[in-house]
């Protein structure tokens, strides 16, 4: 299970940095969603030290989408 956990955030958080490098908004919405998958994967290693960066990344996500979508 962890191998797998591992392998779909690495690849969630690139796919969403290779969208928000595409200028599309979905790339901070899957990010943000994201951040769910690391939570999961803090708790399943037990690296606890991981939950200040995904709270940040949670405020910097949430922050950015706002940013690119009010209008």
């Amino acid at each position: 299970m962890s191998l797998i956990l591992s392998l779909a955030t690495s690849a969630v958080t690139i796919l969403s940095m290779w969208l928000v490098g595409k200028k599309h908004a979905a790339g901070w919405k899957l990010g943000l969603a994201n951040q769910a998958l690391w939570a999961a994967l803090i708790i399943d290693r037990r690296a606890w030290g991981l939950i200040v960066l995904s709270a940040f990344l949670v405020v910097v996500y949430a922050r950015n989408l706002w940013l690119w979508t009010r209008s």
